[in-house]
């Protein structure tokens, strides 16, 4: 506990506060008090020490409700991804939120003692007072109120009090782990976790503080940076926002925003700051504003001021502009920094974060919706090989265009390896229908037209497949379930019970016996003009069947357009970003990066859910891996789904992390490590990958694209299955590389 300063305060003009409670509850002997009625009511809340963070980024009385729940969100996704740092409090250095230290004259202390002071029982009242606990040798006591309060603001409160000398918050003391957060004129929240250990009452010996951020619409925390005393590393330059977030106990004097909200590069574009102070101690100071980004800083002097001489308060709201020339598209966090131009000190004003586009940048557009396209996407199969009534996928392919095309199919492991492909000819409003259990259980491919002299350029007539022999469907069949393949002895993918992966149908211009798979020369050329076709004719659908289950779930295939107009700039994002080293060459749309969806775990129907997620891989990059035993199998992949949940009041209820062993999954919700915290909800997905594994400078990002479907059953006999929401597209997905 800190020791309580002697500042004797003068009570001269002051209304003292009435005894008895008003009849108005916000107010005490007609004084206001700070906070409503129902602010107190909802205090404290259950976390108190995320409660005591939140309070100090809302900067009022009492937390604010919608920082609260962020707070707790935000904090729960960090600690599931870094459980190491879950004990580090708040409160170290800071005031616990709930106790005030009070000094009295004799005659008060007296009546303290015998109970006989009702001066402050309206005070009492109001805030909740819990405890109070006496000191006979200083003539003074501590109360403890209920709820959890920016007790700096009360203090000149209980000053008023008739006999009442000193009154101030208690602090706790010494040195030891500590987080501070901050919120920018962005609604950006920056978070800060101070991990230091030793002797911490004497100087503690090791720090080690990570930098998180978390901005509207981020499917998780980002990992903006992390520094170790122990590194022999310079200070990074966060480290001053972290110093500015501790001074500044979590709030920042000023906000900016910037006109346009998403600029692109070459614009001249307008901040204006609000809420700074003017007044200096002497002589001019100066505001200098920084564009950071992850390779350094871009610095802009603002002259607004900076022959200002003996500025006053009046000076804000200010604007000034900016010209972006400079700058190449990114993501930028825009730093409003004062020195006094006596002392030279630096006080950073305002915080803002801001995407600058690139000159000609297109809008974001994702790919999915039912309508034709150029690329179908079976996001996932299963078949059981050892019981024929077991798991199967059976999926279609058809032809919405006037004119006959070639599909040509590919399966692939859940490693996102290439096992099998084929051609189909699709006539005009042609379909065609695949049992993947004929395929892998048999061994027979089909055969499809043309019919009537047809044909396409490099096609057969008819498209003729051979069946696979014995040797070709074991190799197969081991690429699947993640067993060591008898061509290599290499495992494709981790081993699983059924055979699993995924499947992609691209419409062509022809049919080729060297060119065979999207990472090959020649596949994708821009426009359409490769061995792949641009034209978006394509449409099917899949069903999951489980006749021993008697059960059945059917979605449509994910459509992927193609648009040569929406890939005029390199790098792309594209479908097969992976396949076409991120030139956009591919001319498919990307898929989103972040979805939602219901979930149902319990109910009196004995309710459950699944979610069946496809993400991308290494593409043209991956390979097969030695295999470990069969038990599991290798990871070829460093992928990390991060699922958060939410009730179905929108109120946190949970959040998980698994990390993948495939490019195409089925997970059950209510299993570890989906294990929601409500029976029903939703849930949103993300895919990023794994830094613990790869060494990645964020700690987690949806950065991959990705596709969730969602299966809901009941009592045992009815299921359903339907594609999940769309909740986040844009130009930033980038292709996984190795």
């Amino acid at each position: 506990m800190r020791a309580l300063p002697l500042v004797v305060c003068s009570l001269a003009g002051v209304v003292l506060l009435a005894a008895a409670a008003s009849a108005d509850p916000s107010t005490c002997g007609g004084v206001p008090l700070p906070g409503s009625p129902e602010e107190i009511a909802a205090t404290p809340r259950g976390d108190v020490d995320l409660e005591l963070l939140a309070l100090a980024m809302s900067g009022g009385l009492t937390a604010e409700a919608s920082v609260y729940d962020r707070v707790i969100t935000d904090v729960g996704q960090i600690f599931a991804l870094m459980p190491e740092i879950a004990d580090v409090p708040f409160q170290t250095g800071r005031h616990d939120g709930r106790g005030l230290l009070f000094q009295a004259d004799d005659p008060t202390w007296e009546a303290i003692r015998s109970g006989t002071y009702p001066a402050w029982d309206c005070l009492n009242d109001y805030f909740g007072l819990e405890s109070m606990q006496l000191f006979s040798l200083i003539h003074g006591g501590s109360l403890k109120l209920k709820g959890i309060y920016d007790t700096d603001s009360l203090v000149p409160l209980y000053e008023q009090l008739p006999g009442i000398t000193n009154a101030g918050a208690n602090y706790f003391g010494g040195d030891g782990p500590t987080l501070c957060g901050v919120i920018d004129s962005s609604g950006t929240h920056h978070y800060f976790f101070d991990d230091r250990r030793g002797d911490c009452p004497a100087g503690c010996g090791t720090y080690d503080i990570r930098y998180l951020t978390s901005s509207p619409g981020d499917a998780v925390p980002r990992l903006r940076g992390q520094w170790r005393l122990d590194d022999e590393e310079p200070l990074p330059d966060w480290y001053e926002l972290y110093e500015d977030c501790v001074k500044s106990s979590g709030q920042l004097p000023a906000t900016v925003d910037v006109d346009p909200l998403a600029p692109a590069t070459g614009d001249l574009v307008s901040l204006t700051v609000s809420g700074a102070d003017g007044n200096s101690a002497c002589g001019p100071f100066f505001d200098r504003v920084d564009f950071d980004d992850a390779t350094g800083t871009f610095r802009v002097l603002a002259d607004f001021n900076s022959a200002c001489g003996a500025c006053t308060a009046d000076v804000t709201p200010y604007s000034f502009d900016v010209d972006l020339g400079a700058l190449a598209a990114g993501d930028y966090q825009v730093r409003v920094v004062r020195r006094d131009g006596c002392s030279g000190e630096e006080t950073l004003l305002a915080l803002t974060q801001v995407t600058v586009r690139g000159a000609q940048e297109p809008a974001a557009q994702c790919a999915g919706g039912n309508r034709p396209a150029a690329t179908l996407l079976v996001p996932y199969f299963e078949v059981d090989l050892a019981n024929a009534q077991g798991p199967t996928t059976i999926f279609s392919v058809g032809n919405a265009g006037a004119e006959p095309v070639v599909a040509h199919v590919v399966l692939w492991t859940g490693g996102g390896l290439p096992s099998l492909d084929f051609d189909l000819w699709l006539g005009a409003d042609g379909l065609q229908t695949i049992d993947l259990r004929t395929i892998l259980g048999e061994g027979k491919l089909p055969e499809t037209g043309p019919a009537g002299g047809e044909s396409a350029p490099g096609c057969a007539t008819p498209i003729d497949v051979p069946d696979l022999d014995g040797e070709a469907l074991a190799v197969l069949r081991a690429k699947h379930t993640g067993l060591p393949s008898p061509a290599d002895g290499l495992c494709y993918g981790s081993a699983t019970d059924l055979a699993v992966g995924y499947v992609t149908v691209d419409a062509m211009n022809g049919c080729s016996k060297t060119i065979l798979l999207p990472g090959e020369a020649g596949y994708f050329e821009a426009g359409g003009t490769g061995l792949a076709s641009n034209r978006n004719v394509l449409w099917g659908d899949v069903f999951y069947v489980d006749s021993d289950d008697d059960a059945a779930q059917g979605v449509e295939a994910v459509a992927i357009s193609a648009d040569a107009a929406l890939f005029t700039e390199v790098p792309a994002s594209s479908f097969y970003a992976s396949f076409v080293a991120g030139d956009g060459r591919d001319n498919r749309l990307p898929l989103g990066r972040r979805y939602r969806s219901r979930f149902l775990n319990g109910g009196g129907a004995d309710m459950t859910s699944e979610v069946i997620v496809w993400t991308e891989g290494f593409g043209a990059a991956a390979s097969p891996r030695d295999c470990i035993g069969t038990a599991g199998g290798p990871s070829p992949l460093e992928l990390l789904l991060f699922a958060t949940f939410r009730d179905q009041k929108g109120g946190f209820a949970g959040v998980a992390a698994q990390h993948l062993d495939a490019q195409a999954v089925k997970l059950p919700v209510g299993a570890p490590p989906l294990v929601p915290q409500t029976s029903f909800g939703q849930i949103d997905v993300g895919v990023g990958i794994d830094c613990v594994v790869c060494g990645a400078p964020e700690l987690f990002s949806p950065t991959l694209q990705t596709w969730m479907i969602a299966v809901s059953r009941a009592s045992g006999r009815f299921s359903s299955a339907q594609h999940a929401t769309l909740l986040q597209c844009g130009p930033e997905i980038q292709p996984l590389v190795p």
